[in-house]
């Protein structure tokens, strides 16, 4: 039986995101993240971790485990706190990100000077 031919196909080629995201500009970025914002899934994201973050505060105000039921000792309170801060910066971070993008954007002009002004001292860092 003869051998049919097999066409090779192109590899694919798979964009790391790194380099995709470096393809949109900041206004594409800003609209993205603004759009995640306000779709279902972020909202229904955002509100499981509200949830949460509430049966974390009742855990810390009550001092035992929710889960275990267990007594709450200082290190666990102190990481349920932490774990509090955490999902409230995590419900934030789109905005965060648009923040920061939209601060990157206003100031483009780099600034060749090597000395500080007062001016540059009252501004806040700017890393998104």
């Amino acid at each position: 039986m003869p051998k049919k031919k097999v066409k090779k196909l192109d590899p694919i080629v798979i964009t790391p995101p790194s380099q995709a995201i470096d393809v949109m500009t900041n206004e594409e970025k800003i609209a993205a993240l603004t759009v995640l914002m306000h779709s279902p899934g972020w909202q229904l994201i955002a509100q499981v971790i509200d949830e949460n973050r509430l049966m974390l505060q009742e855990a810390i105000i009550e001092g035992v485990d929710p889960e275990t039921g267990a007594k709450l000792s200082k290190e666990e309170e102190e990481i349920t706190r932490y774990k509090i801060k955490l999902s409230k910066e995590i419900v934030k971070t789109p905005q965060g990100y648009i923040d920061a993008l939209r601060r990157a954007t206003e100031n483009t002009k780099p600034n060749f000077d090597p000395y500080y002004t007062s001016a540059d001292m009252e501004q806040p860092e700017r890393t998104p």
